[in-house]
């Protein structure tokens, strides 16, 4: 994965760093958690050359929130990326049930506009209640 990256193969590492974060995080593997910080530094960098602005913000997000081993300057460069790719992109929060709770789940999406799926309807603005979405 790492080495498709250092051979500018961004694509081919976007799709084996997507692949092996699923695997992760679908089987709620034990010792996951540091790699998931480091995989998704690394899908960052490839979404991020392939101009994928909100692919790459959300795998950056990943890990200024995650709590894996990351060496500093990984750290310090993702948080450079964050605010690098900021005016790029808008900042959607969707508000749905997830396990039984409501949470809020943050998207990212270029500038435009879209229409976004939250619990079978689609819907342009804020609404009340657990199910919703509010631009930030």
């Amino acid at each position: 994965m790492v080495d498709a990256l250092n051979q500018k193969s961004y694509a081919k590492a976007q799709r084996l760093l997507t692949k092996a974060l699923g695997l992760c995080t679908r089987r709620g593997k034990r010792g996951c958690g540091p790699l998931e910080v480091q995989l998704s530094f690394h899908l960052g960098r490839a979404c991020e050359e392939q101009a994928q602005w909100a692919e790459a913000m959300s795998a950056y997000q990943r890990v200024a929130k995650g709590s894996g081993r990351l060496h500093a300057e990984q750290r310090t460069a993702a948080l450079e990326a964050t605010v690098r790719l900021l005016p790029r992109l808008g900042r959607l929060v969707v508000r749905k049930p997830v396990k039984g709770r409501c949470q809020e789940v943050e998207l990212w999406m270029p500038p435009g506009r879209h229409r976004v799926n939250v619990g079978g309807g689609q819907f342009g603005g804020a609404f009340g209640g657990c199910v919703g979405a509010l631009l930030r």
